[in-house]
C-alpha cells in the first residue's frame, strides 16, 4: 500500500457558498454585479489610504519647516548634508544650499500653511473617499488631473522611475474613478439594468 499526503480543501476564491456569513446551501454568494462593487470598493478604500497617508507626510513636513522658524535654516541644512555624507561642492548640495540661503521666518510660514493646507485637502479626499462620497471622487479626479501635465512635462524634462511611477498612479486613480463615477451615474439612471 502507497501512502499518499492528506489532500487540502481548496480555499474560498470569491464568491462561493458559506462565504461572507451565509449558509452553506446558498447557491451564489452576491446577486449579479456585487462583486465587482467588493472590488471596487477595495479600489476606493486603497485610494483614500493613499491620499491619506500622503496627506500624513505633508502634514509632518509643514510641522517640520515650522520647526525651522527662528533658526539658522542654512545652518541645519549643512548639517543635513555632512549627516547624508553628501560634498556641499557637487551640484545637487550646492543648489540646495543657495536656495536654503534665501529662506526666511516668514517663508517657512508661508511654506508650512500651504503644507497645512495641501495635507488638509488630502485627508478630507481620504475621508469622502472611505464613505463614498461622491464629492470626494470628483474632488480626487480634478486634484490628480491638474497634477497629469506637470507630472507628463517633468517627466519628459528628466525621466525616472520615481517620477513615472507617480505618473502611472495618479493616471490609474483618474480612469479608476471616472470609471466609478460612471457606473454610479449609469446606475441611477437606469436602476434595473444593472
Amino acid at each position: 500500500m502507497v501512502w499518499c499526503p492528506p489532500q487540502r480543501k481548496p480555499r474560498n476564491s470569491g464568491p462561493v457558498a458559506g462565504s461572507w456569513g451565509l449558509p452553506p446551501g446558498t447557491k451564489n454568494a452576491f446577486p449579479p454585479g456585487m462583486a465587482s462593487r467588493f472590488s471596487i470598493d477595495r479600489g476606493i478604500r486603497s485610494i483614500a489610504i493613499f491620499e491619506g497617508v500622503k496627506g500624513l507626510l505633508i502634514l509632518l513636513g509643514g510641522c517640520g519647516l515650522l520647526s525651522l522658524v527662528h533658526r539658522d535654516v542654512s545652518d541645519v541644512a549643512e548639517q543635513l548634508i555632512y549627516r547624508m555624507h553628501l560634498d556641499p561642492d557637487k551640484k545637487y548640495a550646492g543648489l540646495f544650499l543657495d536656495a536654503v540661503d534665501n529662506i526666511d521666518d516668514q517663508r517657512l510660514v508661508s511654506m508650512a500653511l500651504l503644507a497645512l493646507f495641501i495635507s488638509l485637502l488630502h485627508l478630507v479626499q481620504a475621508y469622502g473617499l472611505w464613505r463614498h462620497q461622491n464629492w470626494a471622487e470628483w474632488l480626487s479626479v480634478v486634484s490628480a488631473g491638474l497634477l497629469l501635465p506637470i507630472e507628463i512635462f517633468e517627466l519628459a524634462r528628466h525621466a525616472n522611475l520615481l517620477k513615472a511611477g507617480m505618473l502611472m498612479a495618479n493616471l490609474g486613480i483618474v480612469v479608476f474613478l471616472m470609471y466609478v463615477i460612471r457606473n454610479k451615474q449609469l446606475r441611477t439612471a437606469s436602476p434595473g439594468s444593472i
